[in-house]
């Protein structure tokens, strides 16, 4: 476990070499901006959009500067250090998401709101879910491809399945399928515990699968 920790701090400092306090500042603002001018939960959303970014800084600076040559030669084994990723990834967008909820808390207290906890950690705790997943996605990929092809392999899926969404959620109001979706909905709503558990299941045994296909899809890569 030490040997894991070890290479998510390693890209901790990779990362924190390139995250000026400045930057740190700027996205608090537009953090807190958003909170005010649109709605309290965008400060979480942009606060876990930021982290959920900047997990991926270790990809791209491997490939620009050539680092995977350096991980090669670390004492550390290469399932080892795509593990510390993934815990270095879930820390950055639990950092973002923590930091989007007390800007969130701000917002609501600056603006004589009250403060519901409640709907703060559920929101935070979706969206953290959400970008796991897609991470989850994503760093097989990157390990296979680099950073670069990775990406773009990984953004336009995604940017279809956005649009398809839309579309759909536009036009299957008053069907039988918009009708399912309200029953599926009151389901939650009434098993919230239940949910709950279905959802974190989820996200655990998606990152577990993410890594073994990582961990196959780098075998020929200086991981």
């Amino acid at each position: 476990m030490d040997k894991v920790m070890q290479a998510g701090r390693l890209d901790l400092m990779t990362l924190k070499s390139y995250v000026k306090p400045h930057m740190l500042v700027l996205f608090a603002g537009i953090a807190i901006f958003m909170g005010f001018s649109v709605e309290k939960s965008m400060s979480i959303a942009f606060g876990s959009m930021i982290g959920f970014l900047f997990v991926s800084y270790p990809f791209a600076l491997a490939e620009r500067d050539n680092l995977n040559t350096l991980y090669a030669s670390l004492p550390v084994s290469r399932v080892k250090m795509i593990i510390g990723r993934y815990l270095f990834a879930a820390t950055i967008i639990i950092i973002g998401a923590v930091s989007g909820s007390v800007l969130s808390a701000l917002a609501m207290v600056v603006d004589k709101k009250s403060v519901d906890l409640k709907i703060i950690a559920i929101t935070a705790a979706a969206f953290f879910v959400s970008f796991v997943l897609l991470l989850s996605i994503q760093f097989p990929l990157y390990y296979k491809l680099g950073y670069a092809k990775g990406r773009l392999v990984v953004f336009i899926p995604l940017m279809l399945v956005s649009a398809v969404g839309l579309f759909v959620g536009n036009n299957i109001k008053d069907t039988a399928v918009w009708t399912k979706v309200m029953a599926m909905a009151q389901w939650i709503e009434t098993h919230p515990d239940l949910s709950v558990a279905l959802v974190i299941l989820a996200a655990v045994l998606s990152v577990v699968a993410s890594i073994f296909a990582s961990v196959k899809l780098s075998a020929k890569n200086e991981y």
